[in-house]
């Protein structure tokens, strides 16, 4: 089977969550899932997070600060968005964008941007045992991870162009205007 790859695109610190992604991908690892990679993108020392007992870490990649998300982006299967809180998710539009699920926690932004099971998946914020559910379940249901990544980016095409923005944006001020 392919080796499945995970993204996770954010400063690296506990508020973003890439703790419970590191717990989640660890316990699939134990569990014998050793064809999973699970990138880190952005600035930050993961000795910050201060995660404890990981069995091993063959399986995480750190990139530190990248310049070339887009081309990144073409090697990955799913992309994590596990903050405690996000406002808009603008890395979650992003790899909407790019045709990539994306498994997100049932929070803030995230929640509002992320239709369960029909352009992605959510977890319970914070439940790395429920992010690692959702992930096996993609691992072992690949075709799910394109029919997400399909529906995630024609949502985004219909939801977040320019275009469309600025129309929306131009009714509520006339809308405003004539009250």
């Amino acid at each position: 089977r392919d080796k499945l790859i995970l993204l996770q695109t954010g400063m690296i610190n506990k508020a973003k969550g890439q703790d419970i992604t590191i717990k989640a991908v660890d316990e699939l690892y134990r569990e014998g899932y050793k064809n999973i990679e699970l990138w880190l993108a952005g600035a930050g020392d993961i000795e910050s997070l201060e995660i404890k007992n990981i069995k091993s870490k063959k399986w995480l990649k750190v990139l530190g600060r990248v310049n070339n998300i887009e081309t990144i982006r073409k090697n990955v299967n799913i992309e994590i968005v596990s903050s405690k809180k996000e406002a808009f998710g603008r890395v979650t539009v992003e790899a909407m964008m790019g045709k990539i699920p994306v498994i997100g926690s049932s929070s803030g932004g995230t929640k509002e941007l992320i239709k369960d099971n029909e352009n992605g998946l959510l977890y319970d914020q914070g439940n790395y045992l429920d992010l690692k559910e959702k992930i096996k379940y993609l691992y072992k249901n690949r075709k799910e991870i394109k029919r997400l990544g399909e529906s995630a980016y024609y949502y985004s095409k219909d939801y977040f162009l320019i275009d469309r923005c600025a129309d929306e944006v131009l009714k509520l001020y006339k809308k405003i205007i004539k009250k």
